[in-house]
């Protein structure tokens, strides 16, 4: 297939780090923290053809063991959305975007995503075109083994290989052009051990978080 006008996908490389709590009120001096999540929210960017990432993570900070970490999720989205406008000459035209994301810790595949656009525009009258598609993945790690990778005082680094493709065939009938977004999210979910602690134990895994996100 010839290669239609290139774009890049992503955009944002916004990352962020919220805190949840649950089961219990946060204050100084009143209560015990019982349970919480971490979140981190973070998107890539790229163009054309293959390309690697990696993506490095605060690993979960137990504070001594005063916080158990029950479970790591992984939410990924890849979309891809893409358009042009046809010019009436009635030549059937093939259109094609794909952004594909595969998510590596070492060398183990966690999550795979592909999000395409495979379709024939008639090209029957001049009018312009939207189209899109997503692809969504999750991963739940809970065993001891899974997630000890995740616990520590430093960083875990994670490999994305994404894929961007784009063509239209025949070229210069329609002006197809398209972009791609690939999103993850990673939540820490975490129990505190019970007592007046917890506050000040709970404080320092946030400043922590944000010291280790200086540098």
């Amino acid at each position: 297939m010839a290669a239609a006008e290139s774009t890049h996908f992503g955009g944002s490389v916004m990352i962020d780090w919220r805190f949840v709590l649950a089961g219990s009120v946060l204050c100084c001096g009143c209560g015990a923290v019982s349970a919480g999540q971490l979140v981190h929210i973070g998107s890539l960017s790229g163009g054309l053809g293959q390309q690697m990432h990696v993506i490095s993570l605060n690993q979960f900070d137990t504070q001594g063991g005063a916080l158990t970490l029950n479970f790591v999720q992984i939410d990924v989205l890849t979309s891809v959305i893409g358009g042009g406008t046809s010019n009436g000459s009635g030549v059937p035209t093939d259109v094609f975007a794909s952004l594909s994301v595969d998510y590596f810790l070492n060398a183990d595949l966690l999550l795979e995503t592909q999000a395409t656009i495979d379709t024939q525009i008639s090209n029957a009258s001049m009018a312009s075109f939207t189209l899109f598609d997503t692809d969504t993945a999750q991963l739940n790690l809970s065993s001891p083994d899974d997630i000890a990778p995740w616990i520590g005082a430093g960083l875990i680094e994670l490999t994305a290989i994404t894929e961007f493709l784009l063509s239209e065939t025949p070229m210069g009938t329609v002006d197809f052009s398209a972009g791609g977004s690939a999103q993850y999210t990673v939540t820490y979910d975490f129990t505190a051990a019970p007592g007046p602690p917890s506050f000040g134990v709970v404080s320092a895994v946030l400043a922590g978080l944000v010291r280790r996100r200086r540098h």
